[in-house]
Formats: C-alpha cells, structure tokens, sequence
C-alpha cells in the first residue's frame, strides 16, 4: 500500500460519512413531516428525552 491509497481510503470515509449524516438528517425530518405534521419536531430536546426514555 501506499500513501495515496489511503488518502483516497480516508477520503471515501469522509464522504461516506458525510452522506450517511445528510440522509438521516433528511429522513429525519421526512418522518416527523409524515408522522407528526412539523418537520422539525425531530430535532427538539423532547423528541430525543422521549426516545431515550423508551430506549431505556
């Protein structure tokens, strides 16, 4: 192996990241759109006590 190898390896990480975080961010709000009505009701502290609570 060498340096660019793992230069395009980590670059491929970054952007596979990138994109996973996008889209759940993405699906997030298109969920609370469906389910709730506000598209930003997934990103209140509340929503996230709850799912803790449920987790736990």
């Amino acid at each position: 192996m060498n340096k660019s190898y793992g230069n395009k390896l980590m670059r491929t990480i970054g952007w596979s990241l990138i994109a996973f975080l996008v889209l759940f961010i993405v699906g997030m709000m298109l969920g609370g759109l469906i389910g709730g009505g506000n598209i930003l009701t997934p990103f209140l502290p509340s929503t996230w006590a709850h799912i803790f609570n449920f987790i736990n």
